[in-house]
């Protein structure tokens, strides 16, 4: 593995690191408390301005995730500026238009795939089943009426479904998995107001309801003989890896930052050996989260990468080091930060409340760590 960004890697992060100007930042810390139709349109302005880089291009052609490594490139940079930005935009161009890319039509490709590229369309990925309030799951059924697909259910957290254009919501079809590519304002498709989550509340998120709603066939992915979402599955989380690197760089700098410049005792903090061991143990795990991601994605870019034994039980190791690194990262800035720290409304506080998240969303800390298990004894019966 080469730890060295190749010429072509390189001018990506540049060409990103160069969009996030002084007015763009501020407009992107403004997210957490902004109305959705705010979000919305922060959200296009800044995808608007990524698709000369090719940055929402990565990743989501043919060659998928054989650019894994380019995609770290560039998310990297994104996602240490505004961890809300960085998922509303890898919901959209990498989840949404990598299934669009690698199962649709070409009719739907052409029509879809351009606009979330050139930054003019929002998608939205629908894959987690919802519960009805008794706790049943409830799910999403898909069932054929003639030429049209009828999908019915509930998704329960839908990123970006306050904000989308369109959202793929997958269902089960006679046994097997279909995605529905459905616009958000077709007949049947009920929207849940926007949740008020505990972090990233940039993030726009809400349930989705489906009664009974048309898709047409060319609509539909893997009407022959289903879909399999593993590769998104682990696209997804190993974006959320990288999306905890880009919160344990915003946490350990702002908390390096004020060991810097504030005093107690009569002397600077960072004269105090605590608070050194403190950063130098959020270093560590910030520099160890990174390489977990780097070498996640250079087995995914690998030929033979998504499906190998190694490239599954990495991926979900890093989700779970990286997830909980966050967690330990953000607790200590805070500590370092005392009372400035308890205030709303400050980097540290935000990423104390943010770092929870990476835990529970896509494959949770504790279904990665049995799917880990599970494959060990796989390669390694007793």
């Amino acid at each position: 593995m080469n730890f060295d960004w190749t010429e072509k890697e390189q001018t990506l992060r540049d060409d990103l690191t160069a969009l996030f100007d002084a007015d763009t930042r501020a407009a992107l810390e403004d997210l957490e408390t902004a109305q959705t139709d705010e979000i919305r349109e922060t959200v296009l302005g800044v995808l608007g301005r990524m698709a000369p880089t090719g940055y929402l291009d990565v990743a989501t052609g043919e060659a998928g995730l054989e650019e894994a490594v380019r995609l770290v490139a560039g998310q990297e940079v994104v996602a240490k500026v505004s961890g809300a930005l960085f998922l509303a935009a890898e919901a959209s161009t990498r989840l949404f238009a990598s299934l669009v890319a690698g199962h649709a039509t070409e009719a739907t490709k052409s029509a879809l795939l351009e606009p979330v590229r050139s930054g003019a369309l929002i998608g939205a990925v629908a894959l987690a089943d919802g519960a009805s309030e008794d706790g049943d799951n409830v799910g999403v059924r898909a069932t054929r009426e003639g030429a049209k697909i009828r999908f019915s259910g509930r998704k329960a957290f839908v990123t970006n479904g306050p904000i989308a254009d369109w959202v793929a919501v997958s269902a089960d079809l006679d046994g097997s998995t279909v995605v529905g590519l459905i616009r958000n304002d077709s007949p049947g498709v009920l929207q849940g107001p926007r949740l008020d989550t505990m972090g990233f509340k940039g993030l726009a998120v809400c349930a989705m309801e489906l009664h009974n709603c048309a898709v047409a066939e060319s609509h539909v992915l893997g009407l022959e003989s289903g879909i399999d979402l593993s590769r998104l599955r682990r696209l997804e989380d190993l974006i959320l890896c990288v999306a905890s690197v880009g919160l344990l760089q915003r946490a350990l700098e702002a908390a390096k930052s004020h060991a810097n410049t504030h005093r107690r005792g009569g002397k600077p903090l960072m004269g105090y050996q605590e608070i050194r061991f403190k950063l130098a143990e959020m270093l560590t795990l910030h520099q160890t989260s990174q390489l977990y991601c780097y070498r996640a994605a250079w087995l995914l870019a690998d030929a033979d990468g998504p499906d190998a034994f190694d490239a599954a039980a990495v991926v979900r190791s890093a989700k779970v080091f990286t997830a909980e690194a966050a967690e330990r990262v953000a607790s200590a800035a805070a500590q370092i930060l005392a009372g400035q720290g308890f205030v709303t409304g400050n980097p540290v506080e935000q990423a104390y409340r943010d770092a929870k998240y990476f835990g529970l969303a896509g494959t949770t800390s504790e279904v990665a760590r049995m799917a880990i298990a599970d494959e060990l004894l796989a390669r390694n019966p007793i």
